[in-house]
């Protein structure tokens, strides 16, 4: 059976105060960590995205199903920062995209 694998852009970073100052200290390989977040009122099969202690964004909703199912199951995953994001000052102008791999 074939692992699962998905690269994405992190999404609704803008929306999170104090968020870009914590995606400037994220680069290209960097470890990001991905955690189910069964409390989403807004979507039920929501996965948060951490990078180090700070909340960062979400893995988006279009692709987040397979990965909520395989985290719900007990499934685990390495994520890492693939592509840096692109940050002036307190604006986040491109949000990084990670790439998760199954463990």
């Amino acid at each position: 059976m074939q692992k699962f694998r998905l690269e994405t852009t992190i999404a609704g970073s803008r929306f999170i105060s104090g968020c870009a100052a914590a995606l400037s200290r994220l680069n290209k390989g960097d470890e990001v960590r991905v955690i189910r977040d069964h409390h989403n009122r807004h979507d039920d099969k929501a996965v948060a995205v951490y990078g180090g202690i700070f909340h960062i964004g979400y893995v988006p909703r279009a692709v987040n199903g397979p990965l909520a199912d395989l985290l719900d199951g007990g499934g685990s995953v390495r994520a890492t920062v693939s592509v840096d994001p692109i940050i002036y000052g307190d604006s986040i102008k491109s949000p990084p995209k990670i790439l998760i791999e199954e463990d």
